[in-house]
């Protein structure tokens, strides 16, 4: 329910996403571009989210140029900005591999 709650504002316009440089954005910015949007609602402090991301950078590779892209959605907050970014980077040798966004969780 959690994604639920954090998605339902986005959708309404209510609600803002930040990315990783700190610019404002909202849901539509991603959406709309005739492609399946698969979001990843993940904090670099849960074991599941960290082993699946892997996963999802495979599933970007695959279908970016084709029929799908990724929008993975950080709940860690601005105060662990920094670690977010890290895990994301790390695991895929420094860079962020598709779309990511960050909001109070």
């Amino acid at each position: 329910m959690l994604a639920l709650g954090i998605l339902l504002p986005l959708q309404a316009g209510a609600g803002i996403l930040q990315n990783f440089t700190g610019k404002d954005r909202s849901l539509n910015d991603y959406t709309g571009k005739g492609k399946w949007l698969v979001v990843m609602i993940w904090a670099s402090d849960c074991r599941v989210c960290n082993i699946e991301v892997g996963q999802y950078i495979k599933f970007h590779r695959s279908h970016r140029r084709h029929n799908a892209t990724m929008l993975g959605i950080s709940i860690d907050g601005a105060g662990n900005k920094k670690g977010a970014l890290a895990l994301l980077s790390h695991l895929d040798n420094g860079n962020v591999p598709f779309n990511a966004a960050i909001v109070d969780g």
